[in-house]
């Protein structure tokens, strides 16, 4: 099937979902020497997310939430705060949902067609599916509005009242 030809490719899920899982260790609990390593590397690291988010193995795409969520407590211990980074990154989980047509997605999965073309390679825009992408927007989406990144990267929602006297 589709998922099975998009796995192919010399494990190129399996390499992501490691690299993943090893990013996320490394900036999370190997101590503010990795973490640093890991800052030095930010863009290619946060641009290695949006990939994987859009990998056919689900397990690759929840990972990839993993290395979101230590990128992003790294850049909110930097200078100049989470408020950029975490807008971009809300910004492009927006774009990739709202990119999905789920009509697009029916007439393109194999049980509509026989001759369905084969899904573009991730780096260069495709995955397996629009709904692997939309999930994993989906993912990042339900990440950047919890509770603890969101207060993050917008500051406590109400002022602290004054001392009553």
């Amino acid at each position: 099937g589709r998922h099975a030809e998009a796995r192919g490719g010399g494990g190129r899920s399996h390499r992501r979902l490691s690299s993943c899982l090893i990013v996320t260790e490394l900036a999370m609990r190997s101590g503010p020497q990795a973490a640093s390593a890991v800052a030095a590397r930010l863009h290619e690291v946060t641009a290695a997310v949006w990939v994987a988010l859009q990998d056919p193995l689900s397990e690759t795409r929840i990972a990839a939430i993993g290395m979101l969520r230590s990128c992003l407590a790294i850049v909110s211990q930097r200078e100049g705060g989470l408020g950029a980074w975490y807008e971009a990154a809300l910004s492009r989980s927006l774009a990739g949902i709202q990119s999905y047509h789920p009509e697009a997605a029916a007439a393109d999965s194999p049980s509509s067609s026989a001759s369905s073309s084969a899904p573009r390679p991730i780096e260069e825009g495709g995955g397996s599916s629009g709904l692997d992408e939309a999930h994993g927007c989906l993912c990042a989406l339900s990440e950047l509005l919890s509770g603890e990144l969101l207060s993050l990267a917008l500051g406590p929602l109400h002022p602290p009242s004054p001392p009553l006297l």
